[in-house]
This record gives C-alpha cells, structure tokens and sequence, in this order.
C-alpha cells in the first residue's frame, strides 16, 4: 500500500520481512484500532486523542490516512522496511488509491521513518517530508515532545494532502486549526 521514502519495494520488503521472521515487532491489523498506536508510551494521552480525531477529520474530507506508530526499539531493523510492512498490514489509506501515510518512531533507536502511498508521492514528495521531518520531527523530538512534534508533522502533512483536493478552500484548515492547538 505504501512506498518506503528511499526507494524499497513494499513486495521486496514484504519477501525479506518474511525471511527474516520481523512478526514480533508487527501489531496485527486487529490490534489497529486508532490511526495513533503509541506502543513506546510517549505521546501525552490528549495530544494521541487529538491526533486520531484529525485524521478522522483527514480522511472523511479526503480518503487520505495518516497513521503513527512509535515503540521502543527496531531491534535491528531497517526503518523504512517496518514502516512500509505496518502500512501495507494495516491498510492504511484507501488501498484503490494508495493514498496512506504511516510515521514510524523507534524512541530508544532514535530513529524515525515516513512511507508514503504511491497515490500520494507527488502531493508529498521524499524531498518535502525529508525537509518538514528535519524543520517539525527533528526539534521536537530533541526536546523530548513527541506528541506535540508528532501532531504539528500530521498537520503540515494534512494541509499539503487538502491544499491538492477539490475541496472549498477553508473548510478543512478551521477543524485542523481547533484540533492541533499549537498554543
């Protein structure tokens, strides 16, 4: 369903996860049961309750997804391969459009990741999530703000995928703006 940012096939990725039997650290797509699983427990309760109302409100405007999902360690792993393998098992976006977004965290490797759906490479291109990752991900997680980092990246993202529908200019950007609460 999704691309791996540096160019991993989901197939050849999902062959080599296979091979190399990665399953532990894959939550089953039953267990996905909000856009934001924060199995490394460092997103504040109400900035995780605001996330998943986001993208709710995302995805009824758009059939986009984002998803997150933070743990603790890769223990090894490559990034992009775990982000591109709990994309494709979770379903995230609409699987006709390819349009899903899923942000991985590994806390303790420091290591964090965004594949992005084919349906949307050219709305959020590698060179424009590598930038907004370094100006929004990067500060915050530093200082330790991982839920505000987190839903400040979700929102750039949001308005990117928004400012490329159809939809009336405005409309989407109030709910964003009440749902992030930057202050």
């Amino acid at each position: 369903v999704c691309r791996a940012s540096e160019g991993v096939s989901p197939i050849l990725a999902l062959g080599q996860m296979a091979v190399s039997g990665l399953q532990d650290i894959y939550p089953s797509s039953e267990a996905w049961t909000a856009p934001v699983m924060d199995l490394a427990n460092v997103i504040p309760e109400d900035d995780e309750e605001r996330m998943n109302q986001f993208v709710k409100v995302l995805q009824k405007q758009t059939g986009s997804q984002i998803a997150v999902y933070t743990l603790d360690s890769l223990e090894g792993r490559d990034p992009g391969q775990v982000a591109t393998e709990m994309a494709n098992r979770w379903g995230v976006g609409d699987e006709a459009k390819d349009n899903g977004v899923l942000v991985l965290v590994a806390v303790g490797d420091r290591k964090d990741f965004t594949a992005t759906g084919r349906g949307l490479e050219d709305v959020l291109p590698d060179s424009f999530v590598g930038s907004l990752r370094r100006k929004v991900l990067v500060p915050a997680f530093r200082a330790g703000n991982y839920g505000q980092g987190l839903r400040q990246y979700m929102y750039e993202l949001s308005l990117r995928i928004v400012s490329q529908e159809e939809s009336p200019p405005g409309e989407l950007s109030k709910d964003f703006e009440a749902l992030l609460d930057l202050e």
